[in-house]
């Protein structure tokens, strides 16, 4: 039987939600996943505007302007983000010039879940 909560909040409260959930499985410090956090709420951000995926990662990734803008609200300077996202690429939580997909929820009707499913043996 599945078990359901609800959790209540805005896209950044919850990306930061989902993202905390999962850090421990990426072995993720809480610094790496809120730099994540950031990443995945400029990618939501971005693609309002920007419809070619290619592009919009690009942009999230190594635009200028998005990693200062991710600097000013993590209250960091650009060096330490910098060692941060490398540290996420060495984690595998950042590949291929993006956010690893199971880091980014999957909005529809805007409502995104994330399930566990455990195997006892």
């Amino acid at each position: 039987m599945a078990r359901q909560l609800g959790i209540k909040g805005d896209l950044r409260i919850n990306v930061r939600r989902y993202i905390e959930i999962l850090r421990p499985f990426g072995k993720l410090t809480a610094q790496e996943g809120k730099v994540l956090s950031e990443f995945v709420l400029e990618y939501y951000s971005l693609k309002k505007k920007v419809s070619d995926e290619k592009l919009l990662w690009d942009i999230v990734m190594e635009g200028l302007d998005v990693r200062e803008r991710i600097a000013d609200k993590l209250e960091i300077e650009r060096y330490a983000l910098n060692t941060l996202v490398w540290r996420l690429k060495k984690k595998g939580a950042i590949t291929g010039g993006k956010v690893h997909p199971v880091y980014i929820p999957e909005i529809k009707d805007s409502k995104f879940s994330l399930t566990f499913l455990f195997k006892v043996e």
